[in-house]
């Protein structure tokens, strides 16, 4: 492989690790002029502070500007400007997005007020942030529709043999299915078939491990596992901010 291939692998690698969407955590767009699926808020938010860390530490988001925009005699709009920072390789990194909702409105109950308008504002700027940094990739990429994809995005999270039943689990809006990750499922070999699980599941479970380790052996474990493959990079950045959050010393 060359070194543009190298660079790309690289650049990619975040991107990758959290572009597939949980089938589970999905939720149909009612109330606007066009239709579609979006990831659920806070699953994203659980999915930042896997790669990234508890937020506060490993990422977080500031609110830039806000404020309010009168567009006729009722309606007032609340729009947003978001700083989205998380930590990569020690450095603080950002993106900035903007969003905006309804603060006060005509309905056919009549004038409605809502004082949670600057709270969605922010969430979906965050949504949007995020999807920028490739989380739910597969969403806002347009692939979710494809045929067979859901499927395939079902397997990627819970195996072939428990995809059919996450797929019953979405329909009847049970929650997300936990996967136990331990020191012993990083360190698994890819042929090793009890239990059998994929690169890419593999990766997310060993990012799950090293946000919750308790000493820093769980992430020589990780770093041992993914040396030498495409996600590498990703876990190196993952175990330096670890450390550093936990003042284990220096990667």
């Amino acid at each position: 492989m060359g070194n543009a291939d190298n660079q790309n692998n690289r650049n990619m690698a975040l991107w990758h690790s959290v572009c597939v969407t949980d089938p589970t955590q999905t939720t149909k767009i009612e109330g606007k002029r066009y239709k579609g699926t979006s990831p659920k808020a806070y699953w994203l938010i659980q999915r930042a502070t896997e790669t990234f860390g508890p937020i506060g530490e490993g990422w977080g988001v500031d609110i830039k500007d806000h404020g309010f925009q009168k567009l006729d005699d009722v309606t007032i709009s609340h729009w947003i400007v978001i700083v989205l920072w998380y930590m990569k390789d020690g450095k603080k990194c950002c993106v900035e997005q903007t969003a905006g909702s309804k603060a006060m409105y005509k309905a056919s109950t009549g004038i409605i007020h809502d004082e949670d308008a600057i709270k969605k504002s922010k969430t979906n700027a965050t949504v949007k942030a995020l999807s920028l940094l490739g989380f739910a990739g597969d969403i806002h990429a347009g692939y979710w529709n494809a045929p067979g994809y859901q499927q395939k995005a079902y397997e990627h999270y819970y195996g072939k043999n428990n995809a059919a039943a996450s797929n019953n689990q979405a329909k009847h809006q049970q929650p997300v299915h936990e996967v136990k990750t331990t020191e012993q499922s990083v360190q698994q070999a890819p042929n090793e078939q009890k239990p059998k699980r994929s690169e890419k599941q593999l990766f997310n479970d060993a990012l799950k491990a090293i946000c919750n380790a308790k000493e820093p052996s769980i992430l020589n474990a990780a770093y041992t596992r993914f040396k030498g493959t495409f996600y590498e990079t990703t876990i190196v950045a993952a175990c330096k901010n670890k450390k550093t959050h936990e003042g284990w010393g220096q990667a």
